[in-house]
């Protein structure tokens, strides 16, 4: 079609024309109002982090008596495809990917409920957390606390009780982790006589640090 036979067939069909332009106009409008959208849209990657933290053993111990149950027990969950981990001093991290046919709520459930079993054969003090991977399992704003005059304790303490509690009172902030740092730990010495003077026992002062 030329341009001189195009030009034709638009002004025998002008109207035609025009209300298809306006009626696909009407209809983008309409769209860009009704779409439903999101920053971060929802989508279920086949993958599951289990988070271990047990304060500062060795990363050898980490290995032998946590990454390794953790990945044993997990590695047989159906529509598991491979195991992935990274231990180091006092934390473990275990990386579960699946295939993408996998419905990826039921496998965190699977996921859970294999660390609720294996739970009294780790040590007492392990902690563990699990995080199946959306975008709203990134970080948003990553903030660094460094000061060559403070050590690992006072930023870390700085981080949990003066940082946080002043982000989470950020409009739209929803959560707030702190990676890094120490900790501090306490050694308390007692004297048994003081103890017996006062009519305590070692009891009653451990219920004391718990609470």
């Amino acid at each position: 079609m030329n341009e001189t036979s195009f030009g034709s067939f638009a002004l025998r069909h002008g109207q035609a024309i025009a209300f298809i332009c306006v009626a696909l106009c009407l209809a983008g409008a309409f769209a860009v109002v009704d779409m439903p959208s999101s920053i971060f849209p929802q989508t279920n990657f086949p993958r599951i982090v289990i988070l271990i933290d047990n304060g500062v053993m060795p990363a050898s111990e980490m290995m032998a008596t946590i990454t390794r149950p953790v990945e044993e027990a997990v590695k047989d969950i159906p529509g598991v495809r491979t195991v992935r981990s990274k231990t180091g001093r006092g934390s473990a991290e275990i990386n579960v990917f699946f295939t993408w046919q996998t419905d990826m709520v039921q496998a965190e459930l699977y996921v859970q409920g294999r660390l609720g079993v294996i739970q009294k054969a780790l040590p007492a003090t392990a902690s563990s957390a699990v995080w199946r991977l959306t975008f709203s399992a990134f970080p948003v704003v990553g903030l660094s606390l460094t000061g060559s005059g403070h050590s690992l304790t006072e930023l870390w303490e700085t981080a949990r009780y003066t940082i946080q509690p002043r982000l989470l009172r950020i409009p739209g902030v929803a959560r707030i982790g702190i990676v890094g740092g120490r900790i501090p730990e306490y050694h308390v010495i007692v004297d048994p006589l003081r103890l017996q003077a006062v009519n305590l026992s070692l009891a009653q002062v451990t219920d004391a640090f718990r609470s």
